[in-house]
C-alpha cells in the first residue's frame, strides 16, 4: 500500500493495467424512490405545506433526504460497494443481520446511509430471505459490485427533471467507479495481453434498476454512463435496464389531466379533500407535459434510439395511488406484469364502459385489472389473509363514500343537521399521518370558525371523516401495490390468483421477460471452476453478447452535452499547490480502508524505516497500522513467531502433527510431504466467561486478565492455519504454518453480542477517530525444525503422561500400603517394655 510519489512531484496515480483473468464481472444501480417516512424525510414534508416545488431552485426547497438540486452530482447521493464495505465492516452488517436486526432499532442510525440506500432495497422481504441487491448481482454476473444512487426527489416533483438529474449522477458515478479504460489503450495492449479485455464494457456490463421515482433517474443515469462510455471511444456497450412501479411514465396534461382531474376530484373525493388538502394540489403542480416517455424521446428519439429495447418493467394495474400519480407502465417497454401495456389513470372504475384491455367488468358493476395484487401483506411480507383484499377495500369505500354522499345532500336540504351529534363513535384522526392531519385541522378551524369544536363531533363530520378513512384504506393497498415490485418481489404467492402465472413470483415475470433482452451469461451446469466460467464468458462476449449492445453515439446531441457540461462543472478538480497537499494527504486513490491521511502516513513508514516482513510484537503491528500499512508480515526472523510457537494451541497443532507422522507407514522408510491439517486456533488462551469480570477473587478472573494481557488475543485471536509437514526419510521434520488474517476492531456476524457491541465502540476510536487501517492483512508463514527425537517426544507426550501419572500412582498406593503396614506394627508394640 501506500505511494512513491514525492511532495512537489504530484500526479495522479493511476492503475496501469494490473494483470487480472478474463472474465464478466459487471455493476448493478439502483435508484430508490421517494424516501417517504415522514420520521426521516420531514423537511420534504415541509415542502409540501409550504407550497414548494422541490425541483425548484429558485423556491428554495428543503433537501431533507431528498437528490441534491444545489449541486446535481453531490456525492452523498450515491452510495458505491466501497463505501457500503466499509459501513459494513465497521458494524453495519451485523446490525443488520436476521440476528439483530428486531433488537437493533435504536442503534441503526449509527449507519443511516445503509438503511436509506441498501435498506431501501434490502430491508423489508422476511419471508423468502433473500437479499434484493445480492439476487441482481448473482444473476447479472456482477460480483459483489451493487451500487445505490439516491432517486427521491419529493411530491409533485418533474419526472422529466428527474431523467435531466438521472444523467449528471450517471456520468459522476461511471468517472469514478467504472473501471473502463479507454478504447484505444484496451486495443493496444490485447495483442501481448488479452486480461486487459477486462477493462473492456463487454466484460462489465451495467444494469441500472430504478423504483418509482427512481425509475425516471434510472433513465438518465443510463444516458450518463453511456456518454462516458462514448467519451472513452467505445462504439457499444451493454446495458440492462429494470423499470419497477414507474412513476410519471407518460406526461400528465390536456386530456389525461382533466380526466385525472374526474377520477379523484368529482367522482370519488370531490369536495371534501379538495377543502381539507386543497394546499397539496394548488397551482396544478402534478401537471406536466413530459414524463420518463417523452423525456427520453426528447433526449434520444423515437424509442430512445434503440436503447427503449434493452428495458424491461413491472408496474401493477392497481398501483395509482394518489401522492405517487401518475402512475403506469412506459409505452413500448417490454412488459413483465401486463398482457398490454396500462395507460390509464384508474385503478378501478364503477358502472363504466369496460373498453379498456387488462381490465375485467364484474356483475356488481365495478371493473377491476385482470393482474391486479388483490392481497393484503404483512410488513414481514406474509399475507395477512383476515384483512380485505384490494377489491373488498375499494368497494367499502365507494359504499361509505355515497352513504356520506346521501348524508350531505340530506343536510344542504336541513341545515339545522350540520351540528347534528353523531351517532357513533368518530374514528381516530391520528391514524392518518401527522401532517395529513394537521393539513385537515387546520382547513376545519379556517371554515368553520368558532363552530369548528361542534363540527368535529357532528354526524357529518363522522361520515365525511369514514369517507376519507376508507379512501385512505384504499390507498394504502395502491401504495402495497406500488412497493410491491421491491418488497414482495422474491416472495412466492405474491401472483397467485392470476389466471397464469400462479406459481412465480415477480422476480420470474422479470427474468422471463428479459430472456431475450438482458447481457448476461448463463452458465452451464459443468461451469463449477472458475476457468470454465471465464470460458464460457469469453464466448459469450464474442458471441450472443455482440447482439445485446447499445450505440454510444445516441448520446452525442446537444440536449445532453448541455448536463454532462454541468455535471464536469462539478466534477472538475481545482489544480495548484492546494490540490497538490490534497493529493500527497490522501495518498492512493485505489485505498478504500479507514483511517485518514493515507498518503502522509504512508510517507512516514518510509522515513522510520520500518520493513512489513520484519515485525517483533504488538506494538510495531499498531505503528503500522496507524502508518497504514497494506500487510504485515510473521516470518522465521520475527519475534512475533516465538510467542506463537510458545502458544499451548500451536503446541496441540504440532502434536496432532507427529501422531500422524509417526502412524504413517512411509515414516523412516521415504520422504513425504501430503500430512496437512487446517483449522482455526484460538490463540492467547481461553478465557472465562464475560462474568467472571465480576468476581476479581475467582480463579476464572486471573485466567481472563492473562488473555487480556496476552498480545496475540489482539493480534490473531481466531484464525484458520494451515500446517504442512514436510518429512524426511531420517525422522527429520519441517513444519511449516501459514495463515492470513486482518487485523482490526469491527463487529462480526456470529461472534457474541458483547463482543460487537464492544467493538463498535473500540473500533471507531481506533479506526474512523485515530485513523488505524482496517482491512491491513497479518500473514503468517514460518518454519519448525524438529529432529527424529522430537518428534517421537511429542507423538507420544499424552502416553508419556499417561506412564508418568500410572507410575505417580503406583508409588503413592506403594507408600501408602508401607505406612498402613508400620501403624498396624506400631499398635502391636508396647509403649513402655516390660
Amino acid at each position: 500500500m501506500g505511494t512513491n510519489i514525492k511532495f512537489g512531484e504530484i500526479k495522479e496515480r493511476k492503475i496501469d493495467f494490473p494483470p487480472l483473468d478474463v472474465g464478466i464481472n459487471g455493476h448493478v444501480i439502483f435508484c430508490n424512490g421517494y424516501l417517504s417516512s415522514p420520521a426521516k424525510n420531514s423537511l420534504s414534508y415541509l415542502n409540501v405545506i409550504m407550497d414548494k416545488v422541490p425541483d425548484d431552485p429558485l423556491q428554495d426547497p428543503f433537501r431533507g433526504a431528498n437528490m441534491s438540486e444545489s449541486m446535481l452530482t453531490k456525492g452523498d447521493d450515491i452510495i458505491t460497494n466501497k463505501e457500503l464495505n466499509l459501513i459494513n465492516r465497521k458494524g453495519g452488517e451485523w446490525l443488520f443481520s436476521d440476528e439483530m436486526y428486531n433488537r437493533s432499532e435504536y442503534a441503526r442510525w449509527f449507519f443511516a446511509v445503509k438503511d436509506q440506500f441498501e435498506g431501501y432495497w434490502d430491508g423489508y422481504d422476511n419471508i423468502s430471505k433473500k437479499r434484493f441487491s445480492k439476487v441482481f448481482e448473482e444473476y447479472f454476473n456482477a460480483r459483489n459490485n451493487s451500487h445505490f444512487i439516491n432517486g427521491s426527489h419529493g411530491l409533485q416533483s418533474s419526472g422529466a427533471h428527474r431523467v435531466e438529474h438521472g444523467i449528471t449522477q450517471g456520468y459522476a458515478w461511471a468517472k469514478s467507479n467504472w473501471k473502463i479504460k479507454k478504447k484505444s489503450e484496451v486495443e493496444q495492449k490485447k495483442k501481448k495481453d488479452d486480461s486487459v479485455l477486462s477493462y473492456s464494457p463487454a466484460y462489465q456490463p451495467i444494469t441500472i434498476v430504478g423504483h418509482s421515482q427512481g425509475a425516471a433517474v434510472a433513465g438518465g443515469v443510463t444516458i450518463g454512463i453511456l456518454y462516458f462510455a462514448y467519451e472513452m471511444g467505445w462504439q457499444e456497450i451493454p446495458v440492462n435496464i429494470v423499470f419497477l412501479g414507474t412513476h410519471q411514465p407518460q406526461g400528465l396534461y390536456e386530456e389525461d389531466y382533466e380526466a385525472f382531474e374526474k377520477y379523484y376530484f368529482e367522482d370519488f373525493i370531490n369536495e371534501w379533500l379538495l377543502e381539507w388538502i386543497s394546499d397539496i394540489f394548488s397551482k396544478e403542480k402534478l401537471k406536466q407535459k413530459e414524463g420518463i416517455y417523452e423525456r427520453m424521446n426528447d433526449f434520444l428519439g423515437y424509442k430512445w434510439g434503440g436503447l427503449i429495447n434493452r428495458a424491461v418493467q413491472f408496474t401493477f394495474p392497481n398501483d395509482r395511488a394518489l401522492f405517487v400519480t401518475r402512475m403506469g407502465d412506459i409505452p413500448l417497454v417490454k412488459n413483465a406484469c401486463n398482457e398490454t401495456d396500462a395507460l390509464q389513470i384508474a385503478s378501478w372504475y364503477f358502472a363504466a364502459e369496460n373498453g379498456l384491455p387488462n381490465f375485467v367488468k364484474e356483475s356488481d358493476g365495478y371493473i377491476f385489472p385482470k393482474r391486479l395484487l388483490d392481497k393484503h401483506f404483512n410488513e414481514d411480507g406474509s399475507v395477512n389473509s383476515k384483512a380485505l383484499t384490494f377489491k373488498e377495500t375499494v368497494k367499502k369505500y365507494w359504499e361509505t363514500y355515497h352513504s356520506y354522499i346521501n348524508y350531505r345532500d340530506l343536510v344542504k336540504n336541513n341545515p339545522q343537521l350540520k351540528y347534528e351529534k353523531a351517532k357513533y363513535k368518530i374514528p381516530d384522526i391520528k391514524l392518518l399521518p401527522v401532517w395529513f392531519e394537521i393539513m385537515i385541522n387546520k382547513a376545519i378551524r379556517r371554515a368553520e370558525g368558532e363552530k369548528a369544536n361542534l363540527y368535529l363531533q357532528s354526524e357529518l363530520y363522522r361520515k365525511k371523516l369514514d369517507a376519507l378513512m376508507a379512501f385512505a384504506a384504499v390507498h394504502d393497498m395502491e401504495l402495497q401495490a406500488h412497493f410491491a415490485p421491491v418488497g414482495l418481489m422474491f416472495n412466492q404467492g405474491t401472483l397467485s390468483d392470476w389466471e397464469m402465472y400462479q406459481d412465480q413470483t415477480i422476480w420470474d415475470r422479470v427474468k422471463e421477460a428479459g430472456k431475450d433482452i438482458f447481457y448476461r451469461v448463463e452458465y452451464s451446469a459443468s461451469a463449477i471452476g472458475i476457468s470454465q466460467r471465464k470460458k464460457e464468458d469469453k464466448l459469450y462476449v464474442e458471441g450472443q453478447g455482440k447482439e445485446r449492445m447499445i450505440n454510444t453515439s445516441i448520446v452525442n446531441t446537444s440536449k445532453i452535452r448541455e448536463w454532462i457540461s454541468k455535471a464536469s462543472d462539478e466534477l472538475t478538480e481545482e489544480k495548484g499547490w492546494l490540490a497538490d497537499l490534497n493529493s500527497w494527504w490522501n495518498g492512493n486513490k485505489e485505498y478504500d480502508g479507514s483511517g485518514w491521511a493515507h498518503g502522509a502516513r504512508t510517507e512516514v513508514y518510509k522515513l522510520l524505516g520500518f520493513k512489513d516482513d520484519n515485525i517483533n510484537n504488538l506494538f510495531e503491528v499498531g505503528v503500522s497500522s496507524m502508518l497504514q500499512r497494506g500487510k504485515i508480515i510473521i516470518n522465521d526472523q520475527s519475534d512475533l513467531k516465538k510467542n506463537l510457537n510458545k502458544d499451548f494451541k500451536l503446541k496441540n497443532r504440532e502434536e496432532e502433527l507427529a501422531k500422524l507422522i509417526i502412524k504413517d507407514p512411509r515414516y523412516l522408510k521415504q520422504d513425504f510431504n501430503d500430512i496437512k491439517i487446517r483449522d482455526v486456533i484460538e490463540f492467547g488462551g481461553v478465557r472465562g466467561s464475560w462474568g467472571s469480570f465480576v468476581n476479581p477473587f475467582g480463579e476464572k478472573f486471573s485466567q481472563s486478565w492473562k488473555v487480556v494481557v496476552n498480545q496475540l488475543t489482539w493480534l490473531i485471536r481466531h484464525v484458520n492455519v494451515e500446517s504442512t509437514a514436510y518429512v524426511k526419510k531420517d525422522g527429520s521434520v519441517r513444519m511449516r504454518h501459514q495463515f492470513e488474517d486482518t487485523f482490526d476492531l469491527r463487529p462480526n456476524v456470529g461472534r457474541t453480542v458483547a463482543y460487537n457491541a464492544s467493538t463498535m465502540i473500540l473500533g471507531f476510536l481506533y479506526h474512523d477517530a485515530a485513523g488505524g487501517n482496517d482491512l491491513m492483512k497479518i500473514k503468517g508463514d514460518w518454519n519448525n525444525n524438529y529432529n527424529r527425537n522430537n518428534i517421537d517426544l511429542m507423538a507420544m507426550k499424552d502416553d508419556y503422561i499417561k506412564q508418568m501419572k500410572e507410575n505417580k500412582k503406583n508409588r503413592i498406593d506403594s507408600l501408602m500400603r508401607e505406612w498402613n503396614q508400620a501403624d498396624e506394627w506400631n499398635q502391636n508394640v508396647p509403649l513402655f517394655g516390660n
